[in-house]
């Protein structure tokens, strides 16, 4: 198992309900964590890639 540090840009902090916040990494910073052999991993690689695609897409229109 390898730790991954992330750099700051990548955290986020959410404001889920009036008072509950999570501290949680944006999906270029997920994507980051799925960088490994793993079968899951390339499975979670390929659904948040079309995630960031279909994000982008979004912001141009």
């Amino acid at each position: 198992m390898s730790i991954v540090v992330l750099p700051r840009s990548y955290f986020e902090v959410v404001e889920l309900n009036k008072g509950l916040v999570v501290n949680t990494i944006n999906l270029e910073g997920l994507l980051l964590t799925k960088k490994t052999a793993r079968e899951k991993d390339r499975v979670d690689r390929m659904v948040i890639e079309r995630a960031l695609a279909l994000l982008e897409n979004k912001q141009k229109s």
